[in-house]
């Protein structure tokens, strides 16, 4: 083992949130690193980022996830998570969430104060979005969440029967979008999705996504008491 005896295996049954919140309050470290166990980063990840720790006004680093297959490909300018609400709905529907203020904590660097940030009550309640919650407490306290594509990760596929049954239980349960984002806005954005999926005859992501929509109303009344209670 690289870590030796600094290694710390946290076993819990929490929400995805809730582990995420509990492994930072583990951490001494100025930086902390949130890398998923399908996810493999690549030579230069972490060079790419460290040009960046020094400003203190960064407070997340997230990279790019390229295709095993085409790892020349071309990267997309370097972005800064924008708070939600700045952000006009059409814009949303039209692009996506991700585009303008989507995080994805698969493979990112974060500055372990930003547990200073998050209400520790809605993070162990969040069985998805956690990320893009943890992104927007970021931008809406005036510090920045950065998305470099020369961070390059791949996110390796899993069992299709993990991702759907994985879309049902986030789709039933507490999700940090909906924070931020008001249902009508999601609605549209998720059928917009759809429909591309159903264009491209992409059924794998129609189904995720279908099954993740069957369940958001459930899912929006959900956070939204959270959100009172926290």
């Amino acid at each position: 083992s690289v870590f030796k005896d600094q290694v710390v295996v946290l076993r819990t049954r929490a929400s995805l949130g809730g582990a995420r919140y509990l492994g930072m309050k583990l951490v001494d470290t100025e930086w902390l690193a949130f890398i998923d166990s399908d996810v493999e980063i690549l030579d230069g990840w972490f060079n790419e980022a460290i040009r960046y720790m020094s400003n203190p006004k960064i407070y997340g680093i997230q990279g790019e996830f390229v295709s095993p297959h085409k790892l020349n490909k071309s990267p997309i300018p370097i972005r800064i998570v924008r708070p939600l609400r700045e952000v006009d709905a059409r814009l949303i529907v039209r692009y996506g969430f991700n585009l303008f203020s989507g995080a994805d904590t698969g493979h990112v660097l974060i500055r372990s104060s930003i547990i200073e940030l998050l209400n520790p009550r809605i993070m162990i309640k969040l069985r998805s979005g956690e990320d893009f919650y943890i992104a927007q407490q970021i931008a809406k306290a005036g510090f920045y969440y950065v998305r470099n594509p020369l961070m390059k990760a791949i996110h390796w596929d899993v069992d299709m029967r993990i991702k759907v049954l994985k879309a049902l239980s986030r789709g039933l349960g507490e999700n940090g979008i909906f924070i931020e984002m008001n249902y009508l806005t999601y609605l549209s954005y998720a059928l917009a999705r759809i429909l591309s999926d159903l264009s491209k005859r992409d059924i794998r992501e129609l189904l995720i996504y279908g099954v993740q929509l069957i369940g958001s109303p459930l899912a929006y009344v959900k956070t939204k008491a959270v959100t009172v209670i926290g």
